[in-house]
C-alpha cells in the first residue's frame, strides 16, 4: 500500500468513526407534535395523528392521554366535564444492549394515528357544543445522546411532552 493510498483509508475510517461516535453525542432530545382536527361534532370519533421527530431511530410512542382543560373548556356538557382518557397504551422498546441502538444519525419522525370517541362522553353528559380545550400528552422512550457514566446500565430514558389543542364542538 502507498503512503497515500493508507492517509486516505485512514481519512476514511476517521470520518466513519467520526459519524458513528462523535455525532450521536450531539442529538438533541426529540420532540412531538400532533394533527387534531379543528372542529368535530360532538358524535364523532376524533381521528388525529401524533408524531414524534428525532434525528436517529431510538424513538418509540408508548402512551397518549387526552386532557380537557376544565377550567377554560366551554365545551362542558350538563355534568361537567370528562376526566383524562388514556388514548394509546403500549409497551416501548427498550435500549439496552450493544444491537439495540442505532448510531445512524439523520431526520426520523414515528407518527401514530389514533381515535378518541366523543359520542361516549355526549351521552353521559360529559361534553356538549362549545370550544374543547386542552392538550394531549405524549410518553416516549428514547436513547438518549449521552447514555450515562456506566455501561451496564440500561440507557432507555422515558419522557413525557404536551402538545396543546383547541377543537370547536357542534352538534
Amino acid at each position: 500500500m502507498t503512503v497515500r493510498a493508507k492517509r486516505l483509508a485512514g481519512g476514511v475510517i476517521g470520518i466513519i468513526a467520526a459519524y458513528l461516535i462523535i455525532l450521536p453525542f450531539f442529538w438533541p432530545d426529540p420532540r412531538v407534535s400532533a394533527v387534531v382536527p379543528a372542529q368535530s361534532g360532538m358524535r364523532d370519533v376524533l381521528k388525529f395523528e401524533v408524531a414524534i421527530h428525532a434525528w436517529h431511530r431510538n424513538v418509540d410512542i408508548t402512551r397518549v392521554r387526552f386532557y380537557a382543560d376544565y377550567t377554560t373548556t366551554t365545551a362542558k356538557g350538563p355534568k361537567g366535564i370528562f376526566y383524562p382518557e388514556l388514548v394509546i397504551d403500549r409497551p416501548g422498546k427498550n435500549y439496552w444492549g450493544p444491537l439495540k441502538r442505532n448510531l445512524l444519525s439523520w431526520p426520523y419522525t414515528q407518527r401514530m394515528p389514533a381515535e378518541f370517541d366523543l359520542s361516549r362522553f355526549a351521552d353521559k353528559g360529559l361534553l356538549g357544543p362549545g370550544e374543547l380545550i386542552g392538550k394531549l400528552d405524549i410518553s416516549f422512550n428514547y436513547a438518549p445522546a449521552r447514555p450515562g457514566k456506566s455501561f451496564r446500565r440500561d440507557p432507555t430514558r422515558t419522557a413525557t411532552q404536551s402538545v396543546p389543542f383547541r377543537i370547536v364542538i357542534h352538534e
